[in-house]
């Protein structure tokens, strides 16, 4: 058997010529030189240990071989540039600032983790890597990318998350490899629209940034899944979503989306859209007729177009209920001929009223008709179909309607939030089914009024 020693730390290691050989985890600042005389040595993983590697000849022994990740170098030897047929290295989770020019020559590198240092910029020469398939620059304080990361003509994976980028440079668009792309957590403000060049990017990550909008991804057939939660996104362009065919995950959640374009039936393959705390009040009917959507997450918005009960149902009764509006919306206008029998009503601004919502869903959506007055035919078309919600928000009610009472025997969620009230007139109390009543943005004496009134109703109730 080849040369054999003994490298005593407060753990015993062993290392014999011809074997993989293990010290991870130990507590190693430094090794012997007579880890030159081990010619066979296949491979040696020094990971976790607390090397400095301050002596120079140790230095050029160590990068011989893989992984010296989670130890506390602050910088790489010169000599790293004799290693031409390195393939992997795992330099992460030490103390570097900076990687020497050097690492350029390292030309069948394949795989290059440099996470979780103290690098501020990525030298030119890093760039030249033209075989690096998986580059890992993560956790680091990187400001910018130079533009001759498109010499990383064989890139799949590209990880930059967790840096203080402020944008993205347009040459980026060049690693048409690329696969995945990992910018979370940065501060970029938009994305070049050459990121549409990427004709192989299956998967982008680019959460926790400020991004306003997503560029057209003009040439992105294959791009599976997109996640840009957490940016200041306000809206999705037809163009945009004509142009992602293949996307089965779309996470928008904690934007500023106000609306849900019906060009969203263009993801033909979508199974799921996180659409959480966004400001979307409606819905398109055309999502109902997605065959692979599986799950739409809606919480934190301020859905006035579903009912609360719906939408707690699930995914599968909401496209349930999306599906039977659309049919009654292709339907409508056919309805809408038999006034009488089928309740089409005309409303303030004309517009009739929704058979469906009236006689299945038990609602009537009143709402921004810029009215002061509830007409009458109205309300007896409601009470007729036994409605149990009304929606008489955002017009100019100064009073509860009479009209109203029509209904009070079954009548459950009455929202008068928007409107000009500055009281709120005691018939309140003769609503005994009345279980959400929404009066925001009215007077808070009004709102305390009406407290009251509920209060002594209740009393009243339970004294008898």
């Amino acid at each position: 058997m080849g040369t054999c020693w003994q490298y005593l730390t407060n753990n015993h290691v062993l290392l014999e010529d011809g074997v993989d050989s293990y010290a991870g985890s130990n507590q190693l600042s430094d090794l012997p030189s007579e880890l030159s005389s081990l010619i066979s040595l296949r491979e040696l993983i020094i990971s976790s240990n607390s090397l400095t590697l301050k002596d120079n000849t140790t230095i050029q022994l160590v990068f011989f071989f893989k992984q010296v990740h989670d130890n506390q170098l602050t910088s790489l030897p010169q000599a790293i540039s004799q290693l031409e047929q390195l393939q992997k290295l795992d330099i992460s989770r030490n103390q570097l600032r900076e990687l020497p020019s050097q690492i350029g020559y390292l030309v069948n590198l394949t795989s290059l983790h440099v996470e979780h240092n103290h690098l501020t910029e990525l030298c030119p020469n890093v760039l030249r890597l033209q075989k690096l398939e998986f580059f890992d620059a993560s956790n680091n304080q990187l400001t910018s990318l130079h533009k001759q990361i498109s010499y990383l003509c064989q890139l799949r994976q590209l990880n930059v998350s967790h840096n203080k980028l402020t944008q993205l440079p347009s040459e980026i668009g060049d690693l048409t490899a690329l696969r995945l792309f990992d910018a979370t957590h940065n501060q970029l403000l938009s994305l070049p629209e050459n990121l549409g060049n990427l004709r192989n990017l299956e998967q982008l990550h680019i959460r926790h940034n400020q991004l306003e909008y997503l560029p057209t991804f003009h040439s992105c057939a294959n791009l599976k899944e997109i996640l840009a939660g957490n940016n200041n996104i306000r809206g999705l362009t037809d163009e945009l979503l004509e142009n992602l065919k293949s996307l089965t995950c779309l996470d928008l959640r904690d934007n500023k989306l106000a609306k849900l374009p019906d060009k969203i039936v263009a993801l033909e393959k979508l199974e799921r859209i996180d659409l959480t705390n966004n400001d979307i009040s409606v819905l398109p009917f055309q999502l109902g007729a997605m065959t692979s959507l599986k799950a739409v997450i809606l919480d934190g918005n301020p859905m006035r177009s579903i009912r609360r009960d719906i939408i707690m149902r699930g995914t599968a009764e909401l496209k349930k209920y999306l599906l039977s509006r659309l049919k009654d919306e292709e339907n409508e206008s056919e309805s809408l001929t038999d006034a009488g029998s089928n309740s089409a009503l005309p409303t303030g601004n004309q517009d009739p009223l929704s058979h469906h919502d009236l006689h299945q869903m038990k609602s009537l959506d009143y709402s921004n008709k810029k009215q002061a007055t509830l007409p009458d035919e109205v309300m007896k078309a409601a009470a007729e179909a036994g409605v149990r919600a009304v929606n008489l928000s955002k017009n100019l009610f100064t009073d509860l309607p009479n009209s109203l009472d029509a209904i009070a025997h079954t009548m459950v969620e009455l929202n008068l939030g928007v409107n000009k009230l500055t009281q709120l007139n005691p018939r309140i109390g003769n609503f005994s089914k009345l279980q959400m009543l929404d009066l925001r943005s009215v007077l808070f004496t009004v709102v305390i009024y009406c407290l009251l009134c509920i209060f002594f109703i209740l009393y009243l109730r339970m004294s008898s």
